[in-house]
């Protein structure tokens, strides 16, 4: 893990590592704790968590679910939600309380960024460890339309 890096520095990370203008990315701040990244029909809408608040760290997750979802409306289907927060271990046991549910339901993308990187949190590896570990079956949340079909189909031809 870094070091904890400031709210500029998350943000910073964000522009350089995660939604670079040279990829066609542009970046908004609507409010001093959110930042809109748009890339043609592509748009996030992220909430930045951060240490400097006087907020608790559960507090700032609840309030940050709460402001997304407030800005849940009729979008354009490549709209995702995200919520950033330094790459740290505290952050990182904060962020894993999101229910797995919540994040196969909704397009919500969970980022740990460092002064020099942004990681998803949780990876699909750790995504796939999580269901097993919490015994959810998410198969009809994740599996894309006409998938049992599929299905069906390769195991007819066995």
């Amino acid at each position: 893990m870094t070091r904890n890096p400031t709210p500029q520095q998350l943000q910073h990370a964000l522009r350089e590592h995660r939604f670079r203008e040279h990829d066609g990315w542009t970046m908004t701040t609507p409010t001093a704790s959110a930042i809109v990244a748009t890339k043609g029909d592509e748009c996030f809408n992220i909430e930045m968590l951060h240490d400097d608040s006087p907020a608790s760290r559960d507090d700032q997750l609840c309030t940050a679910l709460g402001r997304l979802l407030l800005t849940m409306g009729d979008h354009s289907p490549t709209m995702t939600w995200a919520i950033a927060a330094p790459h740290t271990d505290a952050w990182l046991a904060t962020l894993e309380r999101v229910p797995l549910r919540v994040l196969a339901t909704v397009r919500l993308t969970l980022m740990l960024g460092g002064e020099n990187s942004v990681t998803d949190c949780p990876n699909t590896y750790e995504y796939d460890e999580r269901a097993l570990l919490d015994d959810e079956d998410l198969s009809d949340l994740v599996l894309g339309e006409g998938a049992d079909d599929d299905l069906d189909a390769f195991l007819n031809g066995l």
